[in-house]
């Protein structure tokens, strides 16, 4: 039952996407259609699938134009696992939300926040690739941002990571990054 509701959202997503009259319409009842498929989700303990939906959920606000209810669900889905132990789906669903859905929004700063919610969850999980990783996005995202002396800030975090673990490659291309920072401070 679930699945069959969450696939004839997607079918109304679909719909809205090539749709000319009325594509706010459609999004409405994807958003009907996947708050369903979310509650018999929720009811069967499928967590993945749960986080899924909510992410899906809070893109149809987004576009809908309610940041404030998108930004809630989106916060939601990472909290399902963070909830139920699974520190490593709650890393990577909260890049995928800055990632995927707020940087492609054009929203950066609601992206930091979703990185900045990341770190120390990778941190915990001791999982340095992803933790330099992360400090290296958000330096990129200050840098876009116009911020340098924040972004070489966050790119230092990076690069001593990528040190202490001997990791050059990581390094090297944190190291340009710091690079593009100080040329356009005027250093």
């Amino acid at each position: 039952m679930a699945k069959t509701l969450s696939r004839i959202g997607y079918l109304y997503l679909y719909v809205a996407k090539n749709e000319l009259q009325n594509p706010l319409e459609s999004k409405r009842k994807a958003l009907e259609f996947y708050s369903q498929a979310l509650l018999f989700y929720r009811e069967i303990n499928d967590f993945s699938e749960e986080a899924y939906i909510l992410r899906t959920i809070g893109k149809i606000y987004y576009e809908l134009g309610n940041k404030e209810k998108a930004l809630e669900t989106f916060e939601q889905a990472g909290k399902v696992f963070l909830e139920n132990g699974e520190d490593k789906k709650a890393v990577n669903i909260l890049i995928n939300i800055a990632r995927e859905d707020y940087i492609k929004f054009g929203d950066k700063e609601t992206a930091l926040q979703f990185y900045d919610q990341a770190i120390p969850i990778s941190q915990k999980l001791g999982d340095y690739k992803k933790e330099a990783w992360i400090w290296r996005t958000i330096g990129q995202l200050y840098y876009e941002l116009e911020n340098p002396n924040k972004a070489l800030e966050t790119f230092n975090q990076a690069q001593s990571i990528y040190q202490k673990n001997n990791d050059r490659s990581g390094e090297a291309w944190t190291i340009y990054e710091i690079g593009k920072s100080y040329t356009t401070l005027g250093d």
